[in-house]
């Protein structure tokens, strides 16, 4: 979606993490220089895109909802989730 096509890089690399920590769309967005697709259309397909491609790789992920602490609190239960390396 970024690039209009898929760089061969991305397409060979296999070095997985453990975990990928997915946040979720559910933040107002705030404009700022990192930071792109600020409508809620474009939101939701480049979300949709990045976890079909983790799907897709077969790697584990969690989807990180909420605000504040509760955010913080649920990237740590996905984590705690995983277990011991």
């Amino acid at each position: 979606m970024m690039h209009g096509e898929r760089p061969d890089w991305l397409r060979d690399f296999h070095d997985y993490a453990d975990l990928y920590l997915v946040p979720d769309i559910d933040l107002s967005w705030e404009r700022d220089d990192i930071r792109i697709y600020g409508n809620d259309t474009q939101r939701q397909q480049f979300h949709a895109l990045a976890c079909a491609e983790l799907d897709a790789r077969g790697v584990r992920w969690a989807l990180i909802g909420g605000s504040g602490d509760l955010r913080v609190q649920n990237a740590m239960n996905a984590i705690t989730a995983l277990g011991p390396a």
